[in-house]
């Protein structure tokens, strides 16, 4: 099941549509960005992330203001604990300088209440209700509470084949989705992810924002953990690579999915992810969704039953190898001149050089900014 329900709050930019949600409209040179969620704008969260190249406007040097054409779309191997060797940053703080963070984190900021960090490593991520106007939308259905709010990690490293694994338990609930998965600008996608069933993983990939494993059996979308695992630590893994997709669970090869399997008869028209992507964390909410994701999650998310606290995952670490790499076990080594970005760091509000309030200082955040 893509991951489209995740809620980030877009400010800093008018309210031009662009993108393949909207016909494939681009955004004016004054609003050049065209942002994963088909919103024209200048912010990070509009230039960073998924920015859709395609639709967005390029300066008249003919560069693109995204920051994976800007900074280019690097691949760098770490495993990250999320103490304080990992180095995590706002998404709308995030200049797009891999360098200066490994993780960024959207919609609600850092230690907000849906992503809290542990003093010894690894983080407690929540899905929570909105602050107001929490009230079923249909008052003749109980059950139709608006979108929960989740949260979602990505890796600031973009992956072209590779391995990724992760150790967490998943939310306790029907209607929301535990997502463990790599996503790129194109929408090419390989998924973890476990929802209604907590015992019950499943594998699943798209090319293109289209789903292709329909092929596969209903019990082939399903891999058994064995055990209830919001009550256990499970690890998922990925390994990609230019042939076929590999699925574990706990150490185990569960599924293969191969990209021949993928193409027409003459072996052509490959439908295979092949496109570098971010690795993501995230916890959402399919109970508010449209029907086909609801029924797929296992019908209307119960916050009645659980208003005052929301929902709770636990992550111990997540570990990002690219292709050719040795596994990792630690952070990777920082370039020199570079320090940890501060947890609060303030928003940039305009990421395009040559608009009206653009900021090089704060685009070029390097060791003399913080002063340490």
């Amino acid at each position: 099941m893509k991951l489209i329900s995740v809620l980030v709050l877009i400010g800093g930019a008018a309210s031009q549509s662009c993108g393949w949600q909207n016909k494939g409209s681009s955004c004016p040179s004054n609003i050049p960005c065209c942002s994963e969620y088909g919103t024209c704008g200048w912010s990070p969260l509009h230039c960073g992330s998924f920015c859709q190249s395609a639709f967005s406007a390029n300066s008249s040097a003919g560069t693109s203001p995204c920051y994976g054409q800007r900074f280019g779309k690097k691949c760098v191997s770490g495993r990250y604990n999320f103490d304080a060797s990992t180095w995590v940053i706002n998404s709308d703080a995030f200049n797009g300088d891999i360098n200066t963070a490994d993780w960024t984190v959207d919609p609600l900021g850092l230690d907000n209440g849906n992503l809290r960090f542990g003093a010894n490593g690894g983080f407690l991520a929540s899905i929570t209700k909105t602050p107001t106007g929490w009230a079923p939308t249909d008052p003749s259905d109980p059950n139709s509470f608006p979108q929960g709010l989740g949260v979602r990690v990505s890796s600031t490293a973009w992956v072209l084949y590779g391995t990724w694994e992760s150790r967490f338990t998943v939310l306790p609930s029907p209607g929301l989705v535990t997502a463990f998965i790599s996503f790129s600008e194109e929408r090419d996608e390989i998924d973890w992810e476990v929802t209604k069933d907590n015992t019950i993983g499943q594998p699943n990939f798209f090319y293109r924002g289209n789903f292709v494993a329909q092929n596969w059996p209903l019990t082939g979308l399903m891999e058994n953990i064995g055990y209830d695992a919001t009550n256990q630590f499970v690890t998922f893994k990925v390994d990609w690579t230019p042939d076929a997709i590999t699925w574990y669970i706990n150490g185990n090869a569960v599924k293969t999915y191969y990209k021949a399997d993928t193409c027409d008869s003459n072996g052509q028209n490959c439908k295979y992810p092949s496109t570098p992507s971010r690795i993501q964390f995230a916890l959402w909410d399919a109970g508010a969704g449209a029907p086909g994701s609801r029924n797929w999650a296992g019908g209307y998310t119960p916050w009645g039953n659980n208003a005052a606290v929301g929902f709770n995952s636990t992550v111990q670490y997540i570990s990002v190898q690219c292709q050719g790499d040795p596994v990792p076990t630690g952070p990777p080594k920082r370039a020199a001149g570079y320090g940890a970005p501060s947890l609060i760091e303030p928003p940039i509000f305009v990421a395009v050089p040559g608009l009206k309030d653009y900021n090089e200082l704060a685009m070029t955040r390097k060791k003399s900014v913080y002063g340490n």
